[in-house]
């Protein structure tokens, strides 16, 4: 059996890359971070991490500061 190929011009190729604000909830965070939603919780519960650095609250819900979760990662203890 001959079979036809069809042959299409190929689409334009554009690269989008996409990043997140710099504050996000705590969800996102934890897709970002691998650490689970219950861990980043446990942080701010326990104080390890600290309000106004690692998380700020808005309209009464948690936003993780992506910047102060990267001084958080990258010190030295």
């Amino acid at each position: 059996m001959n079979a036809s190929v069809l042959s299409f011009p190929a689409a334009p190729v554009s690269a989008m890359q996409v990043y997140p604000a710099r504050y996000v909830t705590i969800e996102l965070a934890a897709t970002i971070t691998g650490f689970s939603p219950a861990a980043i919780r446990a942080k701010i519960a326990k104080g390890v991490w600290l309000e106004d650095r690692q998380y700020v609250r808005r309209d009464g819900r948690v936003l993780i500061d992506m910047k102060g979760y990267e001084r958080w990662a990258e010190a030295t203890e």
